[in-house]
């Protein structure tokens, strides 16, 4: 097999001067940002059952998915109860938000399986890194996340390129609860992503803190309807080369939400739905990988599980690197 050559011995050598730096809590320069993207309409916009969703699923699965400090008692003695799969679908109903990893596998028939697979083999983007370009991807697995109108993700950053594909959800609703409609009556919106420029992240999160009032900054912040016009207004104020720092994103049916590295974000509800996530590696961003790791996430994220190296970029950077020389 033959290794692809990455870059010069001189940008080699600024990637690992960046690997062996300690985070510094500046905007990350001299690297290429990538902006946030949707493709609308990727997959069929199909209506999954939340049964049918978590079936296939392992019970430590299930019961991981509802590990969070706020819903573990209620999820632990609920799926001790009984089947596992009909606790977690009352938990959900219950409104209870359900989030957890799962590895895709050709001999489990399941929703999250099967869809992860086909959508990935569809993207052939999600494969670079395995195409003889000297990297290892370990992120093998997939996130399947699924809840009602109003939860969600709070503000994190990925360290490489992330891509997540929605799907509505059948729900039994108290009273006739309509959807919110985006443009047409055959797409409507599920959930909105806010994102925030790598470049000015460390001046968002001192935003947050002393102009929106949450003490933690963008630590465990998310954006309420109160916050809104005021993060679009610091976006428009901050522009760079013309573009809004703050993007707002509305995902619908069959959508893939094009997550690039660096850019904090926090994604709401708006209808029950479930998600389907992945990460990647590009051969091309090394760079980026390495100053979003040190400039971005370890020093805004710093004592969350989001602001470990999950995803190895260190090792991972560095062995490409090798082998790429």
């Amino acid at each position: 097999m033959t290794v692809v050559r990455l870059a010069s011995k001189h940008q080699l050598k600024c990637w690992l001067k960046i690997l062996g730096s300690k985070p510094t809590c500046k905007a990350p320069a001299n690297v290429e940002v990538v902006w946030p993207n949707i493709i609308h309409g990727f997959c069929a916009s199909q209506r999954v059952d939340p049964a049918t969703l978590l079936r296939g699923l392992t019970p430590e699965a299930l019961k991981d998915g509802f590990t969070r400090p706020a819903v573990e008692a209620k999820a632990n003695e609920a799926l001790a109860e009984r089947d596992p799969v009909a606790a977690a679908v009352d938990l959900f109903d219950r409104g209870l938000y359900f989030q957890c990893n799962f590895e895709p596998n050709t001999e489990v028939e399941s929703f999250p399986c099967q869809t992860l697979m086909i959508v990935k083999a569809a993207r052939p983007g999600s494969h670079i890194c395995e195409a003889a370009r000297g990297l290892t991807d370990t992120s093998r697995t997939g996130l399947l996340m699924l809840g009602k109108a109003g939860l969600g993700t709070k503000f994190h950053v990925d360290r490489t390129q992330a891509e997540n594909v929605a799907f509505s959800v059948i729900h039994k609703p108290k009273g006739k609860a309509k959807g919110k409609r985006d443009g047409s009556q055959a797409h409507f919106v599920l959930a909105r992503w806010w994102f925030v420029h790598p470049h000015v992240a460390p001046k968002f999160a001192e935003f947050v803190r002393d102009s929106l009032h949450h003490a933690d900054g963008l630590q465990e912040f998310m954006p309420k309807p109160e916050h809104w016009e005021h993060m679009l207004a610091f976006g428009s104020q901050n522009a760079i080369d013309g573009r809004d720092v703050v993007i707002v994103l509305n995902q619908g049916p069959g959508d893939i939400v094009m997550v690039p590295p660096g850019w904090p974000h926090a994604v709401s509800n708006v209808m029950p739905c479930c998600k389907l996530a992945w990460d990647h590696y590009d051969p091309r961003y090394l760079a980026t990988y390495s100053a979003v790791h040190r400039d971005v996430a370890s020093p805004l994220f710093r004592g969350d599980t989001v602001g470990d190296d999950y995803m190895a970029i260190g090792p991972t950077v560095t062995q490409g690197i090798e082998q790429a020389c």
